[in-house]
């Protein structure tokens, strides 16, 4: 049950990711895909 609790808070508050900006790109067929995130350091990037 404590699982259960702990998986339910990680969903609905999220973890706290670090400071900072990270870019991600992948080629594929039609060109490149890339995700650019920025975070502030909170649960919610």
């Amino acid at each position: 049950m404590e699982e259960l609790i702990h998986q339910f808070m990680l969903v609905t508050q999220g973890q706290d990711a670090p400071a900072g900006e990270v870019y991600f790109g992948a080629e594929n067929p039609k060109g490149e895909l890339g995700f650019y995130i920025m975070s502030r350091g909170g649960g919610v990037p």
